[in-house]
This record gives C-alpha cells, sequence and structure tokens, in this order.
C-alpha cells in the first residue's frame, strides 16, 4: 500500500505497515517529502516567533514605556530629550533616569536606578551591564526617535527579523539534508541489503517524528537541556523498528514463494 504525504508524518510514528510501503514501494529519495516537511515546520516556527515578538510589542510593558519615554533627539551621538532633566520614570518596577543635565555621570550614583541615560551614553547598574555603552559612533548626524513612533518601528523590526528568519531556514535544511544521509548510512548497516535510495527514504521517514517533535517544542517556546539530542535515539529506534518491519516482510515473501 502507498501512503500519501499527508499521511507519512502520522504513521511515521508506529505503523509498520508504513515502513514496509516506504522500503518496498517508494520511490526516489524522498528529499522533496523532506523538503515539503521542512518548509511547513519552518513556516509554523517562524510564524510562531513573529507572533511572540508582536504579543511583546503589545504587552503592557511596552505600552507604559511608550507613554512615560520622552522623545529623544541625536546630534552627532549627543542626546537631547524633550522633559525636563533630570527626568524618571518606572517601567514594569525598574527605575530608569535620564540626565542631560550633566548632574549624574553613573547609574551607581542614583539609589536604586536601573539605568542612567546621559547626553553621551546609557550606563546600568546590574553587574551584568557593567560597561556602559557610548551613543558616539552609534548613531551619527541627526536622529529623533519620538516615543509614538516606537510600537511601529518595533513592529516592522518583528517583520524583518521573520524575514532573515526564512532566508536562515536554508543553510538548517541542509542540515537535515546531511543527517538524512548520516541516517541513511546507519541504515545500511542494519540492513546490508538495503539500496541507497531505500536507505534514504527509510532514513527521512524515521526523522519524520523528530521533526515534528522539536518544531512543536519550538513553536510552543519549551527548551530544557539536552532537547536536540532527544531526536537522535528516537529516530535510530524507528529506523531499526522500520527495517525490522521490512526484514519481517522480506522472510515472509521467501517462506510463501
Amino acid at each position: 500500500m502507498n501512503y500519501s504525504i499527508y499521511q507519512a508524518p502520522i504513521y511515521s510514528f508506529y505503523k509498520k505497515d508504513f515502513y514496509k510501503s516506504v522500503g518496498q514501494d517508494g520511490k526516489g529519495t524522498g528529499f522533496l517529502y523532506l523538503f515539503a516537511l521542512f518548509c511547513a515546520c519552518w513556516t509554523a516556527i517562524i510564524i510562531s516567533c513573529y507572533i511572540h515578538m508582536i504579543l511583546i510589542v503589545d504587552s503592557p510593558q511596552v505600552n507604559e514605556l511608550v507613554q512615560k519615554l520622552p522623545d529623544m533627539t541625536f546630534r552627532n551621538g549627543i542626546l537631547s530629550i524633550n522633559k525636563p532633566s533630570p527626568y524618571e520614570m518606572v517601567i514594569d518596577g525598574k527605575k530608569i533616569v535620564f540626565d542631560t543635565s550633566g548632574k549624574y555621570k553613573g547609574a551607581d550614583e542614583i539609589e536604586g536606578v536601573a539605568a542612567l541615560v546621559t547626553e553621551e551614553q546609557i550606563s546600568f547598574s546590574d553587574q551584568a551591564w557593567r560597561e556602559p555603552a557610548n551613543f558616539k559612533g552609534l548613531v551619527t548626524g541627526e536622529y529623533t526617535l519620538k516615543a509614538v513612533d516606537i510600537k511601529p518601528f518595533l513592529k516592522d523590526i518583528s517583520l524583518k527579523i521573520s524575514g532573515i528568519g526564512f532566508v536562515l531556514g536554508v543553510p538548517v535544511f541542509f542540515g537535515h539534508l546531511f543527517l538524512a544521509l548520516v541516517y541513511a548510512g546507519i541504515g545500511m548497516i542494519i540492513n546490508s541489503k538495503a539500496g541507497f535510495e531505500t536507505a534514504l527514504r527509510m532514513a527521512i521517514s524515521a526523522m519524520t517524528p523528530g521533526v515534528l517533535l522539536s518544531s512543536l517544542l519550538a513553536v510552543c517556546w519549551i527548551n530544557f537541556p539536552g532537547q536536540g539530542l532527544l531526536t537522535i535515539p528516537l529516530t535510530v529506534g524507528l529506523l531499526v523498528y522500520g527495517y525490522r518491519a521490512l526484514t519481517a516482510e522480506e522472510t515472509k515473501l521467501i517462506m510463501v514463494h
């Protein structure tokens, strides 16, 4: 029995007859199926990332930031704001101070402040951000950033990052092709009678559950140590399972004849 490209992702998890069909009745290498599977999974991941970024942009914290943040004008790396200086604002319980008057030089001079923004730099009180970031060299010429423009700017950036994500999918797909070749080699060790195309089809079929589960974890933003390594025993286990099913069918045919 031949299975469609829509049935393969489901039956690859458990069905012996599916692996028998892939080994005996399948044609070609299976690269087109892998490409279709990868495109579907990668698109789902990119869409999930984009939605996540948009939810952050529309979060209460960002809305509060937009309401309180002063308009900032940079002239050759020198900052000025449209608020009286020093200007304090509290975002999500963290105090940020803008001081273009020269009263403060570093964030450590102000008790309870998370960040200090001066004419020339931004410094942080947190130990991980001890080094200040200077505006000179980062912002050239004259540029004005208005608070009301921040959310449209961030949404535009989110869309561009998503576009870059699709481009990054190209090397990731070639990585999957390389893995398919590796698992095909393992399959030919498991069953020395398997031809190269058969081994590739079996390998790609066995990789399918790992690709789907990894994509599901990425879409759901679930991360844990060793996550990427879990697909290795799963894929090898399904390879063994698939070749056993194929070998059993071949033995059955020999006995019948």
